[in-house]
């Protein structure tokens, strides 16, 4: 993805990483390694949120109370827990 502002004729682009299943944008930092908060995509949907807190992250879903569905050491391990304990699609 790319954006580009036409005032200036530059170009930002925006990193995701392929994970299996899903796709992981960091939102406030270039690298997963320096953000604190990622998108996650699966099948073409924004699924959840993956937020580090201290040296944990945790992966938020919508409409689950703010309760975290999964942990991990980082946020490739999070999102990997999360949708293995998600049910297999027929």
């Amino acid at each position: 993805m790319s954006n580009i502002d036409t005032k200036t004729g530059r170009s930002s682009w925006t990193r995701i990483w392929q994970h299996p299943t899903a796709r992981l944008q960091p939102l406030d930092a270039e690298t997963l390694h320096e953000s604190s908060q990622v998108r996650v995509w699966v099948g073409g949907e924004q699924a959840a949120i993956a937020r580090r807190s201290g040296s944990v992250w945790a992966v938020h879903v919508p409409g689950q109370g703010g309760i975290p569905a999964a942990f991990g050491a980082s946020a490739l391990e999070a999102v990997t827990n999360w949708l293995s304990r998600q049910p297999a699609a027929a």
